[in-house]
């Protein structure tokens, strides 16, 4: 599966010596779930073969960061 990461940008002038930047970044904008590998051994029950055992939660969820940024 391939997450979608996203980036938006604005500057913008204040007055002649102050600048701004506002900033939004997504990371897998499409929270599209990431499942960890099957189970690959047949030994320790056949209920339990070839089922994956959740979500890789490091790279699961969509996270959200915004910024704001004055230079003068």
């Amino acid at each position: 599966m391939v997450s979608l990461d996203l980036s938006l940008q604005k500057q913008f002038g204040v007055f002649k010596v102050l600048h701004g930047e506002f900033r939004v970044d997504a990371i897998n904008v499409f929270n599209h779930p990431i499942f960890q590998a099957p189970d690959i051994y047949y030994n320790d029950g056949a209920s339990a073969f070839g089922v994956t055992s959740g979500v890789n939660a490091a790279e699961g969820e969509r996270q959200l960061q915004v910024a704001l940024k004055f230079a003068f």
